[in-house]
């Protein structure tokens, strides 16, 4: 796993990218967090290696880079 700062909208932030296994299945994800209003908000994508990590991180990316907060109330 390797993490470093990133910008989550307007936040000083961290993502994290991850790899695992599960039902034989080899997965990799990223995850965007950041501390807000005491409580950490976190958003993360995992999916399977083979296809469709490949596939969908550049919508993903698109989604993390458009991040924007509200109220939370």
């Amino acid at each position: 796993m390797r993490s470093c700062p990133a910008a989550f909208g307007p936040l000083s932030g961290f993502r994290f990218d991850l790899q695992f296994t599960t039902d034989a299945l080899e997965m990799r994800g990223i995850a965007l967090a950041a501390r807000h209003n005491d409580r950490l908000d976190v958003m993360l994508f995992s999916a399977p290696d083979e296809y469709y990590f490949g596939k969908y991180s550049p919508v993903v990316e698109q989604l993390f880079s458009s991040v924007a907060l509200g109220s939370g109330k």
